[in-house]
């Protein structure tokens, strides 16, 4: 559109170069002078054709800006209510098929060589879980083998050992498992042993003696 107003401008040039040069009649100048008119109103025209294409483009282009900021916005509220909708279906999914919990709630610790320790936990009641002591590699010690145990309808479940008198002092593991339903679960925890205190007997005392000779 702008070659062609540059076209109509260089024939309102021309014919206002042959009016100046030819010296035409006054009816052909009369002819010339409605024929610029004519062009300097088309060139008007497309001149204001032009504005409203630009302002059309404008709005356009504003459009479209706000069509991508409403459609970042909406894409911004997708994934907050995704999000929403998983933690809701989680809940839902716990609510009908809680998870297995296994909580270690007593350990005796620390304990004597020679004491016994006692350990409690809580899971799901009718859960079967299993014991196992760890002590470390090199430990002439064995540690104990204790049976499984069915958890209460509490939820309770517990076990007691004595702790061998040759067990070195330290830090030990117990891993417990519980199993119900097809799920299973572990928990472990530690306890500390020590070696029982040494009593310290008093030192003995010597009374001096005196001896008396004979006169």
């Amino acid at each position: 559109m702008l070659r062609r107003v540059g076209v109509l401008l260089c024939v309102v040039g021309l014919l206002a170069f042959a009016v100046g040069c030819g010296g035409p009649s006054e009816k052909s100048f009369t002819d010339l002078s409605d024929q610029v008119t004519a062009m300097k109103k088309q060139v008007t025209d497309l001149q204001t054709s032009i504005t409203g294409l630009q302002t059309k483009v404008d709005a356009a282009t504003q459009a479209s800006t706000s069509a991508k900021t409403e459609i970042t916005n909406q894409g911004t509220q997708v994934k907050q209510l995704t999000t929403k909708l998983s933690s809701l279906e989680t809940a839902l999914q716990n609510h009908i098929d809680p998870p297995l919990v296994l909580e270690v709630t007593t350990l005796t610790s620390p304990v004597k060589q020679g004491a016994k320790v006692e350990l409690a936990a809580k899971t799901r009641p009718g859960a079967t879980c299993a014991i196992a002591i760890t002590y470390p590699a090199g430990t002439k010690v064995t540690a104990p083998k204790l049976k499984n145990a069915v958890a209460d309808k509490t939820g309770k479940v517990d076990w007691s050992w004595k702790v061998d008198k040759k067990l070195p002092a330290g830090t030990y593991t117990v891993k417990i498992t519980s199993t119900v339903g097809g799920k299973t679960t572990t928990q472990s925890a530690t306890f500390t042993v020590t070696a029982p205190e040494k009593k310290v007997e008093p030192a003995k005392t010597t009374k001096d003696t005196k001896s008396t000779g004979g006169k």
